[in-house]
């Protein structure tokens, strides 16, 4: 599920991505896409936007790469969703032009509020990662097979 959400999220991004360089209210170029505080229109905003896709990309490259770049590296590139998330949320506010309507304040409140419990959730002893049953047991040796050939 974690995985799905994921991609779901980052077609949803790539598709918001795709759709203002044809439109005519902000006139982005692709460089301003992956290079923050570089567009005219609302450069603080859009620059947020930037690098919450810059830490996307860097999380997606791991994700791809954890193989290669070892666990501790995937993990910590990985806790930066924690930061990237906000960053979005500000850009959102910041850039939205329905940022001012009920509907986008009511889901901002509202998706903040879930974010916040998900979070508290994901620190607490009884999440799966932070329980005993993730921690590595110690196994006994297997027994020995007397007599056998191999």
């Amino acid at each position: 599920m974690h995985r799905n959400v994921a991609l779901l999220a980052t077609a949803f991004i790539l598709v918001h991505m795709v759709s203002l360089l044809g439109g005519s209210h902000a006139q982005l170029t692709v460089v301003e896409f992956f290079v923050p505080f570089l567009g005219a229109y609302k450069p603080l905003w859009l620059g947020l936007g930037t690098v919450a896709v810059d830490l996307l990309i860097a999380i997606i490259a791991t994700s791809l790469l954890r193989r290669f770049v070892g666990l501790r590296v995937f993990r910590v590139v990985h806790w930066l969703t924690y930061l990237l998330w906000p960053i979005a949320l500000a850009h959102a506010i910041g850039n939205g032009t329905d940022a001012t309507t009920p509907w986008f304040i009511a889901f901002a409140v509202l998706s903040t509020i879930i974010v916040f419990a998900a979070v508290a959730w994901r620190v607490t002893a009884g999440f799966v990662e932070n329980s005993a049953s993730r921690t590595p047991q110690h196994r006994p040796a297997p027994a020995q097979r007397i007599g056998r050939i191999s």
